[in-house]
């Protein structure tokens, strides 16, 4: 495939993001963009950020876009945009919010209930309600060194 950078159909891609970057919340991510990627930062929401680009990707004249099922461009369905032989993939990345922070906070409040319910000898076939009371009456059995790492996240937990 020829290069896509310089052609046309990537300076009208460029055009519309660079119009766009402030209103919705983006940047081009310099370091990763190459060849025919193009990688955008969103600082919000993601999914919200791709439904308004390809909306304006849709108004460029004899364009085909689609969504790519994420693959090892990105974990997230990216926009493929298609006009004869020059092809552009925008890959939609998140910014400030969410990613690893995210992904820590998830694993601790799904870690948590089961961790504290083996250290206090919880069967795993207690009801919600008897897990709930009992986490409330046995809460001070738990030390740090087991499901917490030290006094402060013990507190925090409690």
């Amino acid at each position: 495939m020829a290069s896509v950078v310089g052609s046309e159909l990537y300076s009208q891609i460029a055009e519309i993001i660079n119009d766009n970057l402030v209103e919705l919340g983006m940047s081009i991510d310099d370091k990763k963009t190459k060849g025919k990627n193009i990688y955008i930062q969103c600082e919000e929401d993601r999914l919200e950020t791709q439904d308004k680009l390809e909306a304006l990707f849709d108004d460029i004249p004899g364009v085909k876009s689609q969504r790519i099922v994420g693959t090892t461009k990105s974990s997230m369905d990216y926009t493929q945009i298609k006009r004869g032989a020059s092809e552009v993939d925008i890959v939609y990345k998140g910014g400030t919010k969410g990613g690893m922070n995210v992904t820590t906070l998830n694993a601790s409040i799904t870690e948590l209930f089961p961790a504290v319910a083996f250290e206090l000898g919880l069967g795993k076939n207690i009801s919600k309600d008897d897990f709930y009371k009992k986490i409330y009456t046995k809460g001070d059995e738990l030390k740090t060194g087991g499901v917490y790492k030290n006094k402060t996240a013990l507190q925090e937990g409690k």
